[in-house]
């Protein structure tokens, strides 16, 4: 089975939780594959691991430019997809939904057999909602969404919220492919490793860290909640930091902040395990966090809030803490470094769940499997 993996953003390398998921997504799934991305126009041929890779480059960094840019370029893409001779189209993301709606239209007149999946980060109308976006981005995004569901013959969520929602709201039953994590990158770091990382980002192991992709709502939203509690850490805890992975913050940094920014992502796992906690103060979206299963498949403490582990099968004092509010999301944080014991117990059993129910090749599996099973039965009715 050939099988054409389409972002309309970078996926490789990964420097968000949609492009880990994506990347790791079309890595782990079986037979050939080739990854299609919106990209700098530095995109390799190949990926170390033999995952192929083809690019396309809109002229315009400006959102607006770039969105039209890439309307026009749609026909282009369809032909440049429909020439691999695809078996099966895996569509992917969230926020894009409403593109791949007339995507998808356009690359199955020129592939009528190719079995088309529609992988759902999340539900990005409730997003949308959530953040009181303008009337007409919401209106577009539900009946991107809705159409995308209606028309492709597998779509799934990364869990059962999402999956409960999708129904609601348009009426479809999707299959499940949770978000998973690379268990094998976190086995593998070694102790020179993590003091590489250390002294390459200027950490020193006491760093409460937060990973996301900065400009993304909910993860400014989590960020600014922290700087609103970190002070209460920090004289609790002299000397603690908060480390900001993910972006560049802006405006002046207080002296218990550390920034890496965007790293590359071979180092991601080391600066995890480095770090003495990590944190997921997330307040909207929908979705499951890939930040919480890479914080404890590192073997790392976990402090979320409910939404944040919301459609996760993690419990409270078992395999992280669950924390909402200022006071308490701190208080959780205090009582990490407090009790260093307790919390390294907690997380190796957080990180032990996590890799035995989270490791892509699993997740993936099955869905791969109807997808294949699908191209199967098209290609002998000769649909």
């Amino acid at each position: 089975m050939k099988t054409v993996f389409l972002s309309l953003y970078q996926a490789y390398p990964p420097f968000s939780g949609a492009a880990a998921v994506s990347y790791r997504t079309a890595r782990a799934w079986p037979g050939e594959r080739v990854l299609f991305q919106l990209d700098d126009g530095r995109t390799p041929e190949t990926t170390p691991d033999g995952l192929r890779l083809v690019g396309f480059r809109l002229s315009s960094t400006r959102r607006l430019r770039k969105l039209l840019g890439l309307l026009a370029r749609f026909s282009r893409i369809a032909r440049r997809v429909a020439s691999e001779r695809p078996d099966a189209v895996v569509m992917e993301g969230s926020s894009w939904a409403p593109y791949y709606a007339v995507l998808h239209r356009l690359i199955r007149r020129r592939c009528p057999r190719a079995v088309f999946v529609y992988h759902a980060h999340n539900v990005e109308w409730i997003l949308r909602r959530e953040r009181k976006d303008r009337a007409v981005v919401s209106g577009l995004t539900k009946w991107g969404e809705r159409r995308l569901l209606r028309s492709v013959d597998i779509a799934t969520a990364v869990s059962e919220i999402d999956a409960g929602a999708m129904a609601r709201l348009y009426g479809v039953q999707p299959r499940l492919l949770p978000n998973g994590v690379d268990a094998a990158a976190f086995e593998r770091i070694s102790p020179a490793e993590i003091e590489a990382v250390r002294a390459r980002y200027g950490l020193n192991g006491r760093e409460a860290l937060f990973m996301g992709l900065l400009g993304y709502p909910p993860n400014d939203e989590a960020l600014r909640f922290l700087f609103g509690i970190f002070e209460n850490v920090v004289r609790a805890n002299p000397g603690v930091r908060l480390a900001v992975l993910g972006g560049t913050v802006r405006g002046s940094a207080p002296p218990w902040m550390v920034n890496p920014g965007m790293i590359p992502h071979a180092d991601v796992p080391a600066v995890i395990r480095s770090s003495a906690v990590g944190l997921a103060p997330v307040f909207s979206g929908s979705g499951t966090r890939i930040k919480i299963l890479e914080y404890a498949a590192a073997g790392i403490p976990v402090v979320a809030t409910a939404k944040g582990a919301e459609g996760l099968p993690l419990k409270d004092r078992v395999h992280l803490r669950l924390a909402d509010g200022g006071d308490a999301f701190a208080a959780a944080i205090n009582g990490v470094y407090a009790d260093r014991g307790e919390a390294e117990a907690m997380a190796a059993r957080g990180a032990a769940e996590v890799r035995r129910l989270f490791d892509w090749p699993g997740l993936v599996a099955p869905v791969a499997a109807a997808c294949a099973a699908l191209v199967a039965s098209k290609k002998e009715s000769g649909r």
